[in-house]
């Protein structure tokens, strides 16, 4: 076989090419330290490589993302701490205004603290971070979330089975606490399309509504909304703020098919206080006369908890009692008059003409109820339903007060369930009777549908005390309550008596916000700790894929070295045989 001098140079520089690449690779490899330097060098190692990066991203995405979120958490958790702490305060004021010796002074003293705590509150609740987003702004950012003022508020009781709701259209009415209301659906009409709902007000005729539909009470414009059933009970309560985000929440994401929220709703934390003792709420009706305050009360069956409207009505005949300044020999029977006084009011009965007429003033309204009436010696007298007998002779300008007595007994009746009034067909109904004429001992329970509750002091005949289901209210309307009344503590009795109510409720509104604040500090608290145990996971899971990526991609460096050597040493025998063949000629054999 014949070899051209051509072919021989050619395969002599393509060998020592091949040998000057080998070179070159192993240097490379040794120099990085890469045993992959393209694709081509270990294609099935390259892709594993490409994914491996991927991952390795990713991890590192998801540890920057769960650093960012537990960052917000902290302020979040911070803020609520700063809430905690504010609400002991607020809590420790409250108690001190419950101290019946405090004068009008004073009192306003602990409004005005109140007042600037509630200021404090709102600063807490308009936190932003560091990007200048609200924290409880839900997603609207950028929109300041609670604003200060004179507001009305909407509950839905939760003892309710259908899916209805109440709104607020007109948000800026000046609603007082004796406007609050209860708004129970007490029929529904299906025969006509939409469906229409009768509804009470506070256990009085109210209307008819549709879903959709706009109806007002005490001066604020209200939307029924969704389907609600019978029996349903919504509250229109004053609130202090206005809210103007949203309740959503913005969520991270912080692992594969794992998100988590790092911002709280406001409503979640300042508006979702349960009323009462969370299954029921208690208080005094506006306009009681006696002493009388009810407790917060508790639940004793589960079983028989309808989470209807109730009212504990008291009765006792009327006190009557003579002025000093009275000259005649009259005297008005105190004990055991026949009838009770058709309202809750108290009256003064003047005699005239020498004794042979009277008149009566109604001294809580100011109206006169009756005017120059003849008078029989002996007779008896009708005030307004109740009839008292009289001995002796009147003189003119004798006087006689009469008011409701203290009560002797109470009824309980459920509002939500009513009869029809023969006399009344389009009114709220007649209540069911729970219970009746039970004897009213001041402190002792008073049973009924599961719950349980007891009044001490000594209400009057016709005072009144309300059961209803618990709904929810704000931090600031609680506080906002305390401060009315003690900017409002008003006088005698029954002022005094409705204060001690007021306050009493208030402590109890403040006690179940530290609980509602609570709860979100431990929902946030268990957000980071997931953060902690994701980074723990995330960097053991770093370090498994680097090491991974490391075996695929790495080069080892003693068999790098060998063949680097190996390489150099055949490279370096082909530049000599090249140049010892490349030498060799037939001239070299003639010679």
């Amino acid at each position: 076989m014949r070899i051209s001098t051509a072919n021989m140079y050619a395969t002599s520089v393509a060998t020592m090419n091949a040998q000057e690449q080998a070179v070159f690779t192993a240097q490379q490899q040794v120099s990085t330290g890469k045993r992959i330097l393209s694709p081509e060098d270990d294609p099935v190692g390259a892709a594993s490589a490409v994914r491996l990066n991927q991952q390795i991203s990713r991890n590192t995405n998801f540890a920057n993302n769960r650093a960012s979120a537990e960052s917000q958490l902290n302020q979040v958790g911070t803020t609520l701490t700063s809430v905690t702490n504010l609400l002991t305060s607020v809590k420790s004021s409250i108690v001190q205004a419950g101290n019946a010796s405090l004068d009008p002074s004073q009192k306003q003293a602990i409004a005005t603290q109140l007042q600037q705590q509630m200021q404090e509150l709102q600063g807490y609740a308009n936190t932003q971070d560091g990007n200048g987003e609200y924290l409880f702004a839900g997603w609207q950012v950028h929109t300041q979330p609670y604003v200060l003022g004179n507001y009305a508020n909407t509950a839905s009781a939760a003892g309710n089975t259908g899916s209805g709701s109440l709104s607020v259209n007109t948000i800026s009415g000046q609603l007082t606490a004796s406007q609050a209301a209860s708004i129970n659906i007490s029929q529904t009409d299906n025969s006509i399309s939409p469906t229409q709902y009768t509804y009470t007000v506070n256990g009085q005729a109210g209307g008819t509504v549709a879903s959709g539909g706009q109806f007002t009470v005490n001066g604020v414009q209200l939307t029924l909304n969704g389907t609600p059933a019978l029996g349903d009970t919504f509250t229109l309560s004053p609130s202090a703020t206005l809210y103007q985000g949203d309740t959503g929440t913005r969520p991270v994401e912080i692992n594969d098919g794992r998100e988590l929220s790092t911002t709280l709703a406001g409503p979640s934390v300042f508006d979702s206080v349960p009323t009462g003792n969370g299954t029921f709420a208690t208080s005094a009706t506006v306009g009681n006369l006696g002493s009388g305050i009810i407790d917060q009360g508790s639940v004793t069956d589960p079983t028989k908890l309808t989470h209807d409207n109730y009212a504990i009505q008291f009765s006792g005949a009327p006190a009557a009692s003579a002025a000093a300044s009275n000259t005649g020999t009259a005297k008005l029977a105190a004990a055991n008059p026949a009838g009770s006084l058709s309202t809750n009011d108290s009256y003064q009965l003047s005699f005239a003409n020498g004794g042979s007429t009277y008149s009566v003033i109604d001294t809580t309204s100011g109206a006169t109820v009756a005017s120059n009436q003849a008078y029989t010696a002996g007779s008896a007298i009708s005030v307004m339903g109740a009839n008292f007998s009289m001995t002796g002779t009147p003189a003119a300008g004798d006087q006689f007060t009469i008011a409701p007595g203290p009560a002797t007994s109470y009824s309980v009746v459920d509002l939500t369930k009513t009869t029809p009034d023969p006399a009344n067909p389009n009114g709220p109904g007649i209540p069911a009777s729970v219970l009746s004429n039970q004897p009213f001992t001041s402190g002792q329970a008073i049973k009924f549908g599961g719950m349980s509750v007891s009044v001490t002091g000594a209400p009057v005949n016709g005072d009144s005390f309300s059961v209803e289901p618990s709904t929810s209210t704000s931090i600031f309307s609680i506080m906002k309550m305390a401060i009315d009344a003690l900017n409002n503590p008003g006088s005698g009795t029954a002022g005094s008596t409705q204060y001690a109510n007021q306050i009493n409720q208030a402590n109890a509104g403040i006690d179940a916000a530290l609980t509602q604040v609570d709860l979100n500090q431990a929902t946030v608290g268990g957000r980071i700790n997931e953060l902690t145990s994701l980074d723990s996971t995330g960097a053991q899971q770093a370090i498994t894929l680097q090491q991974q990526l490391t075996t695929i991609t790495s080069v080892d460096f003693t068999a790098a070295v060998s063949t680097l050597t190996q390489a150099q040493t055949a490279l370096a025998a082909a530049q000599k045989s090249f140049t010892q063949v490349a030498g060799l000629s037939l001239f070299n054999y003639i010679q």
